[in-house]
């Protein structure tokens, strides 16, 4: 339904203009669709029963390479919040935080992750590879980590140096 303002000559001419500018630009767009599909050469397509069987053997092994390990499902331990993580802590017996780095899970000689991730932080028994920035290395729990992560955030979750 019309009101009075759009039956003037006016209003009409500016819903014209508009109407207008709106085409103008699905032509656009349409336009530049035809221009990139008529770039599109499909001699181009790779034809795997043509391709020579050195080409074949290569292209498979890397579609589908038995050394890559392949994730069935994502675990608490597929994704790990704790590794690569940069964190001031306490090392060894002294009490003064330098920086570290958390490296890997801490496994043990058969390469199996020490420990089980959980929910509830008092039942996490997952223990980390840290490495401190002269080299010196340590395996520490979540426990641990977690407490001196906390210690290093105020109440608006920004990081700050311990002193």
């Amino acid at each position: 339904m019309l009101t009075i303002d759009q039956e003037t000559d006016e209003n009409k001419e500016r819903l014209k203009e508009f109407t207008d500018k709106i085409k103008h630009k699905f032509d656009a767009s349409s336009t530049i669709l035809i221009k990139i599909t008529t770039l599109f050469n499909p001699h181009h397509l790779i034809d795997i029963d043509q391709e020579d069987s050195e080409f074949v053997e290569k292209y498979n092994k890397l579609i589908s390479d038995e050394s890559i390990k392949q994730v069935e499902e994502v675990t608490s331990d597929s994704y790990d919040p704790y590794l690569r993580m940069e964190i001031s802590l306490p090392r060894g017996g002294d009490t003064t935080p330098i920086a570290a780095h958390v490296k890997r899970r801490a496994t043990t000689t058969n390469d199996q992750p020490i420990g089980t991730a959980h929910a509830n932080p008092l039942i996490d028994t997952r223990q980390y590879e840290v490495e401190f920035v002269d080299g010196y290395s340590e395996a520490l729990s979540v426990n641990i980590l977690a407490e001196n992560l906390i210690a290093q955030v105020d109440q608006e979750g920004l990081k700050h140096q311990l002193t």
